[in-house]
């Protein structure tokens, strides 16, 4: 009897240490989702085996009067009120925190799948639909249970798309790429980070184009110094104020025009996309446009005649043609037969290491270890157990002295655990002694964003401005200029000596200096346009900014709490490492204590043979 006592000792020891190193943590919530088809176990541990061997994240425990089925979780959709005490969820626990260790009502999913997850050895990408789904709930909520009925599906993005916001318990998604402006009728307006964007219209402008709105209230993308007039066959056409008329012909090209004409003139000469006499009614930046669409098409048109070229060549030499083909396709075969075995091989030798469920040594493994790193100690600790047995009965040193190097082999483990104990005591102080300035400076650097978004509307209108200033002075000296013209022509229409063809310079003048004034007039209607709503934008984050904020101690401050948050993470990771070296030193004490146990048996053993042999 005390030798069976001596020997469930060491084994009940063990099983009370692993029990909050456990891995599957035990859910306030149930699944709502798809199971796989439920089999039969005798404890919960090779139930987390088997998840273990499948690569899920998440299992369920189902009590039949005396018997238990283990199902795996294969699809998820939500988490819902328990309300079948016969059923017990259970979830992989990817964090190494102590909250794994709470009790069971401060327990937080949030925190449970808190930590980094290894995609060679769990189905990550649903791990990471339930951390949307739990952000998406709400923080306040430990047991991530939505009170309105949220599915995953109202919160999932497409593939390349981030969650940008939220809209009667809908999902609005941006491209990674893109950046979120506002909800406009339900849906999500993203642009790209460069764009301009005017709050209601709907409409991305290019950086080089500002938002301008026609006579019938339409909106479109214009140079400044042009208004928008209409969209034909997708071509923007953006008039000046000489050329404010969109004419469209009968083959549907449309083209700026003076106000008094109402058709293009096509031309029995026509050899373009456009004639010669249109371009009397273009200005020279739209002639430049047409022209260079012209040599497009001239070069698309000889691209075409080339690809025929080519064509042809390969019709000629289908010789040549096979070769090249034969060549790629077993070039690429097998370059995919190669990262299918390195893909193969990989994950293979990091499970080689899981006992086996059916082998009679793995009894105890699956039920105190079920994550990929508690396994494969449980396994190294089962082993090394078998090979100390081996070694014991077969050595050759006395067995007293065999329990003397025993006892200072666990001597040396408990101290190795002490050791760890205090470095893990020391860094948990030092994290939770941080983690409130750490949530702070997270915090501080959400703030740290908005300046500089701030500053950088505070610079973009300060450009506007100048480019507004610089349109006034161009609008002047437009407007001196036409003085002066006007002067001129008044001089010679008084002067009787003047002939017609001085009268008609000094008219041709005028004319000029007028359409340089309406040109400026227009620049500068664009300008105060764009340098408004820069000033609006500015206005709208202008109360992110501090007194004396610069875009240096900004950037200063900035690197200064991101200095600090990796520093906090970093303390964070050595604690990770000093509990596992912890763990680590305790089950090398557990192998240790077991060993001195074995061998004080064999010498009581012994000790009881030779009382039976000196009796007889």
């Amino acid at each position: 009897m005390q030798l069976l006592c001596l020997l469930l000792i060491p084994l009940f020891i063990l099983a009370t240490q692993v029990s909050c190193r456990i891995r599957f943590s035990h859910l306030g919530s149930h699944y709502d989702g798809t199971f796989s088809k439920a089999v039969s176990v005798a404890r919960t541990g090779e139930c987390t085996l088997l998840a273990f061997n499948k690569k899920k994240i998440g299992f369920r425990i189902k009590v039949h009067e005396e018997k238990k089925t283990c199902a795996l979780l294969t699809a998820f959709k939500r988490f819902t009120a328990p309300n079948d005490t016969k059923i017990r969820d259970y979830i992989l626990t990817t964090s190494t925190s102590n909250q794994v260790c709470k009790p069971y009502s401060a327990r937080n999913v949030s925190e449970f799948i808190s930590g980094p997850c290894k995609r060679y050895r769990w189905d990550c990408e649903l791990l990471e639909k339930m951390r949307d789904y739990c952000i998406f709930v709400g923080s306040d909520k430990p047991d991530c249970i939505s009170s309105t009925g949220v599915s995953i599906e109202d919160v999932e993005c497409p593939t390349g798309e981030n969650l940008a916001a939220e809209q009667s318990g809908k999902a609005l998604c941006c491209p990674k790429k893109k950046v979120f402006k506002e909800v406009l009728n339900d849906t999500a307006i993203c642009c790209g980070p460069n764009d301009n964007y005017q709050q209601g219209t709907g409409l991305c402008c290019p950086s080089d184009l500002v938002h301008s709105k026609s006579s019938s209230g339409s909106i479109g993308c214009c140079p400044i110094g042009r208004a928008y007039v209409k969209t034909v066959n997708g071509v923007v056409h953006c008039c000046t104020v000489t050329h404010p008329k969109a004419v469209a012909a009968e083959d549907g090209y449309a083209s700026c025009c003076p106000a008094s004409y109402n058709k293009l003139v096509e031309a029995k000469t026509r050899k373009g996309p456009f004639s010669h006499h249109r371009l009397r009614h273009l200005s020279a930046w739209e002639v430049r446009a047409q022209l260079q669409i012209q040599r497009e098409q001239r070069n698309w048109v000889s691209r075409q005649k080339g690809t025929e070229r080519q064509k042809l060549l390969y019709k000629r030499t289908p010789f040549v043609g096979n070769i090249i083909i034969v060549f790629t396709m077993n070039t690429a075969f097998c370059l995919l037969l190669l990262i299918g075995c390195a893909y193969a091989c990989g994950p293979l030798n990091k499970i080689d290491d899981v006992p086996n469920p059916n082998a009679g040594s793995s009894t105890t493994a699956p039920e105190t270890s079920t994550a990929p790193e508690s396994t494969t100690t449980a396994v190294e600790s089962t082993t090394t157990a078998v090979e100390s047995t081996t070694t014991a009965g077969g050595s050759d040193k006395p067995i007293a002295e065999q329990i003397t190097d025993a006892e200072t082999a666990k001597s040396d483990a408990q101290r190795a655990v002490n050791d760890a104990g205090a470095a893990v005591t020391e860094l948990t102080g030092k994290v939770d002694q941080g983690k409130a300035k750490y949530e702070e400076d997270k915090s501080k650097l959400v703030t740290v964003g908005k300046k500089e978004n701030a500053l950088q509307a505070k610079a973009e209108s300060d450009a506007a401005a100048k480019a507004e200033e610089k349109a006034k002075e161009t609008k002047a000296e437009a407007e001196t200029e036409l003085s002066k013209a006007n002067e001129k022509k008044t001089e010679v229409e008084a002067d009787a000596a003047a002939t017609e063809e001085q009268k008609k310079d000094a008219q041709n003048a005028v004319d000029e200096a007028q359409g340089k004034v309406d040109k400026a007039t227009t620049a500068l209607t664009g300008a105060e346009a764009a340098a408004s709503t820069k000033k609006q934008e500015f206005e709208n984050v202008k109360g992110d900014l501090a007194d004396g904020d610069t875009v240096d101690t900004v950037k200063a401050e900035k690197d200064t709490l991101e200095a600090d948050i990796k520093a906090h993470e970093a303390q964070k990771d050595a604690l990770a490492e000093a509990v596992e070296a912890k763990a680590k030193a305790e089950e090398k004490l557990e192998k240790a204590s077991e060993k001195l146990v074995e061998l004080k048996n064999t010498q009581q053993q012994e000790q009881q043979d030779q009382d039976q042999d000196q009796q007889q």
